[in-house]
């Protein structure tokens, strides 16, 4: 595949903010969605940019994600218009959208997906605090142990944090320079159409090494980090009463299902009348039990949710981000998942051809 490497910004997010307004400036691509700071948010949000004039707001590789927005990524390729979008996406945001293509919610064919190393990100409260403080958070973080120390305890122990199934792969990781690599056919074409169509105004040059032990290095260390939480919240949840001491101050507020990339029901059956108890069977359920606790049934939501999505879990962590109780879902999510997607021999989000293993049916010989 072709690669190119960016010798000229100290800052990756000069680097590739250059390269996506190039795509459009050239018309390479119609749109961009890349995250954007706007007068009215603090915090970047995913946002769809088709005027070259008008993108002094990108940051595209802000410490912080509102939302995953594999989403509303989606519901921009939700069908196929002709109209060529570059996709700018953490690599957990593209392991979920890969996820969404297979259960035909959107379609590859109009979207080019570029993607990077990803240092994780810090919660939104978070980001604006700093941000009060340091108006180049963006840029310090990528130098600053101490504000990459404050990342999410999902990004901390995510190993898997190097782009997939991206068209076109940004490296960070291991280098001084920003290494830009086609990593699909797509991806190439479009590497090799803006070099030549721009001059080399980007710095784009043939070669470029990465030194993959450190990246390997860090791999190792979230792995571990990865492996001590896992073991810890297994102990926490190891049985009925202590799932239900974590989850024990749910307000049912299924903001965790709202912010899951992967939970993409029309109608949840919790947002029917089936949840939607009379007050008779409240009274009932109370005369059984003594006491019932209120809200009823987060423990039968929760429950309904692992077995739903573990298999396609991507590990983003959104669904604590969200939390206002503070219960730690992610963790709970991401040590099922674990387990489950062994069991079924099924990465979410890794294999594009792979099909999702419930909708999949093979005949035992």
């Amino acid at each position: 595949m072709t690669t190119y490497i960016d010798q000229t910004e100290s800052y990756k997010g000069e680097a590739i903010k250059k390269l996506a307004v190039e795509l459009l400036k050239n018309n390479t691509v119609d749109s961009l969605f890349i995250p954007f700071q706007n007068s009215y948010s603090g915090i970047p949000m995913p946002s769809l940019i088709s005027d070259p004039e008008k993108t002094d707001g990108i940051e595209p590789i802000a410490p912080v994600a509102p939302f995953n927005s594999a989403k509303q990524a989606a519901s921009v390729i939700k069908y196929a218009t002709g109209k060529k979008t570059a996709f700018f996406l953490r690599p957990c945001e593209i392991r979920a959208l890969v996820e969404l293509v297979k259960l035909n919610q959107c379609t590859l064919e109009d979207a080019v997906i570029i993607s990077y190393d990803c240092y994780g990100r810090v919660e939104n409260k978070k980001y604006l605090e700093l941000l009060s403080s340091n108006d180049q958070v963006n840029k310090d973080f990528y130098t600053d142990e101490s504000l990459q120390n404050e990342t999410t305890t999902t990004c901390k122990s995510c190993d898997a944090f190097t782009p997939l199934n991206a068209d076109i792969a940004i490296s960070f990781m291991g280098t001084d320079q920003s290494v830009f690599e086609g990593t699909s056919e797509k991806g190439s074409d479009v590497l090799s159409s803006l070099n030549s169509a721009i001059g080399g105004s980007l710095d784009l040059k043939s070669g470029g090494s990465i030194d993959q032990s450190i990246v390997e290095g860090i791999k190792e260390k979230r792995s571990k980090e990865k492996e001590t939480l896992f073991s810890k919240t297994s102990e926490t949840i190891k049985d009925v009463d202590s799932f239900q001491k974590m989850i024990g101050s749910c307000l049912n507020c299924y903001n965790c299902r709202t912010a899951c990339p992967v939970c993409y029901c029309k109608e949840c059956v919790f947002l029917t009348d089936i949840f939607l108890h009379d007050p008779d069977i409240l009274h009932q359920r109370s005369i059984k039990k003594g006491v019932l606790k209120l809200p009823v049934d987060t423990t039968m939501f929760h429950m309904t949710r692992i077995s739903h999505i573990s298999h396609s879990c991507v590990g983003c962590g959104q669904c604590t981000s969200v939390c206002p109780s503070d219960i730690q879902v992610a963790d709970m999510f991401r040590t099922v998942s674990e387990k489950t997607q062994e069991k079924l021999e099924y990465k979410a989000g890794q294999n594009i051809e792979q099909p999702i293993p419930f909708l999949a049916y093979k005949e035992e010989n």
